[in-house]
């Protein structure tokens, strides 16, 4: 059997296979599943700014016309009460389980992260990824702007944090390589590539916005796919690849361009907890059949930067598809 262990965030890792962030990764009981199933690492489902301060804000719905120290106590314990659970939940999860477990958070504001941060960091997680999701719809705001939201909040956390970072990017990013080689500059040294985009839609009945097939197609993992090997080597980083990859095809496949980790959701989704062993044991038996002794010796093998052939990363392929070339 092949070794499958790799590094990510400074962790030592049994596989390359991690759980992302998602409603699966909640509770305790689902994350032991996990573990038996043989992931090497869960990210815990994100906590949200916005949850909190909507819960806060329920609290002063029902309590309309209160005096002033009433309105900083509810403020108070609403933040810290909603919290609460969640850290409570992290708490037993590390107690109760051995892989790594990484904490997920998503803030609305600059200014908000730090104090989360330091929070999760005292439940004993192993590491803490930043889903950051900022949505470019504002016809002022420059690429190099929102850029600048990005690289704001990891300094922000850093100042903070004494546990790994990960940043979760968006696959939206006007030349990803650049703004990679800009947050790398910054202290980054790991990306997760990619926070899958909200998939909007319009109900045509109800005439109104909606969201649609929430579940990822493996057609999307094209865009990690082409990032990693474009990234990997280039820059001493950790890569996570997400979204999209729902067979061992696509972990190979993500393996061979220089990821470091795959993180699984949908397809665990579609089918069940216990396909995570599936993936594993197709993953060895993958290995065994080349004759391959460990997943490092395939990491990057297919990487921009290993390639003797470049161009086959870029203008080609292009051509290749749509001018006939051979």
């Amino acid at each position: 059997m092949a070794d499958l262990t790799t590094t990510y965030m400074h962790l030592e890792l049994k596989n390359p296979l991690i759980v992302s962030s998602s409603g699966l990764t909640d509770n305790l009981e689902s994350i032991k599943k996990f573990e038996d199933a043989g992931a090497a690492a869960v990210v815990m489902k994100s906590i949200f700014e916005e949850q909190i301060e909507s819960a806060v804000d329920n609290l002063f719905t029902q309590s309309a016309n209160m005096h002033t120290e009433m309105h900083d106590y509810l403020n108070r314990y609403g933040h810290e009460e909603h919290l609460r659970a969640y850290l409570d939940e992290i708490l037993k999860i590390k107690k109760n389980t051995s892989i790594p477990i990484i904490g997920s958070i998503n803030c609305a504001s600059i200014g908000s992260w730090a104090k989360f941060v330091q929070k999760l960091e005292a439940t004993g997680i192993d590491g803490l990824e930043l889903n950051v999701y900022v949505v470019p719809n504002d016809p002022n705001s420059s690429s190099a702007e929102i850029e600048q939201i990005y690289i704001d909040i990891f300094n922000e956390v850093k100042e903070t944090a004494s546990i790994p970072i990960a940043l979760k990017l968006p696959p939206y990013i006007t030349t990803p390589i650049r703004f990679v080689q800009k947050l790398a500059d910054a202290g980054v040294q790991t990306f997760v590539l990619y926070n899958r985009r909200v998939p909007f839609d319009i109900d045509i009945e109800k005439q109104q916005v909606a969201v649609k097939n929430v579940i990822s197609s493996p057609t999307e993992m094209s865009f990690s796919l082409r990032t990693i090997a474009m990234l990997a080597g280039q820059y001493e980083c950790d890569l996570a690849a997400g979204t999209g990859i729902h067979d061992t095809e696509a972990i190979i496949k993500h393996l061979l361009a220089g990821a470091d980790v795959v993180q699984l959701c949908s397809v665990l989704y579609k089918n069940g907890i216990d396909h995570i062993s599936k993936l594993l044991d197709e993953l060895n038996q993958w290995l065994d059949n080349h004759s391959i002794q460990s997943v490092s010796d395939i990491r990057g093998k297919l990487s921009y930067k290993n390639s003797s052939n470049p161009a086959a990363y870029e203008r080609v392929q292009y051509m290749k598809v749509f001018s006939g070339i051979k």
